[in-house]
């Protein structure tokens, strides 16, 4: 697929997010019985997080999108700062997409998502860990792009990339959890995550000798559509 068919579908997606989430003046949907609640944002690489949790524990839950531009006055009952992602148990309300997400690895130990190994658990935890100055570089360059040059952008990405490639090779298995998806696959961007923003770091995840224009691919993508139209805010 071409850059500009990329970034066209990406746009796609990205003006049909109201008609998908609610928004002010929408009334709370009534909680099922014997489910989890996630209220999330489609296109929150955080919100992700929980989602893919869910999906891989097989756990009865629904999902309520969350319209971030424009934010209902009963959601922030549910999370004082109107961020998502947010967790209801029925209990209580869990918020953090690394919280979440160890709560859930808690609460639903089968399939379990850590290894069994205290030692190479903190190990996946702490590449975890390395995500998210990842993801600040993807955010700087869709909201402030115009600061550097794509193979600037470009310089700044790589060593992030390489630190989950260089990880995982040194593990000499297809998954970070072994011979078969962990959380460090569901949690980092790998070629596994099917997200609207994974899709994206899939095609320079695979590295190869081929990872700069892979990189450039991207952030092409990334510097061809308007940064408002995806203020995330989770």
């Amino acid at each position: 697929m071409t850059a500009r068919r990329l970034c066209s579908r990406t746009k796609t997606l990205l003006i049909n997010m109201s008609k998908l989430h609610l928004a002010a003046g929408s009334q709370q949907p009534p909680k099922v019985d014997g489910k989890l609640r996630l209220y999330s944002m489609e296109y929150c690489p955080y919100a992700q997080r929980p989602r893919l949790v869910l999906n891989a524990k097989n756990i009865p839950h629904d999902i309520v999108n969350i319209n971030l531009l424009d934010k209902p006055d009963w959601y922030f009952k549910i999370h004082p700062e109107g961020i998502v992602p947010a967790l209801d148990t029925g209990s209580e309300i869990v918020i953090e997409s690394l919280v979440i997400s160890d709560f859930l690895e808690e609460k639903y130990p089968k399939p379990a998502l850590y290894p069994a190994n205290p030692e190479a658990k903190k190990r996946d935890q702490e590449l975890i860990e390395k995500i998210d100055p990842l993801l600040s570089v993807f955010f700087l360059c869709l909201w402030k792009k115009d600061l550097k040059t794509p193979e600037e952008w470009v310089e700044e990405f790589v060593p992030h990339l390489e630190v989950f490639e260089s990880e995982l090779g040194s593990r000499g298995t297809p998954f970070f959890g072994g011979s078969k998806p962990g959380m460090g696959n569901v949690i980092t961007p790998t070629e596994k995550n099917n997200t609207p923003f994974f899709k994206c770091f899939r095609l320079i995840t695979c590295c190869g000798h081929g990872v700069n224009a892979k990189i450039l691919l991207l952030l092409l993508l990334v510097r061809n559509y308007p940064a408002k139209k995806i203020n995330l805010h989770c």
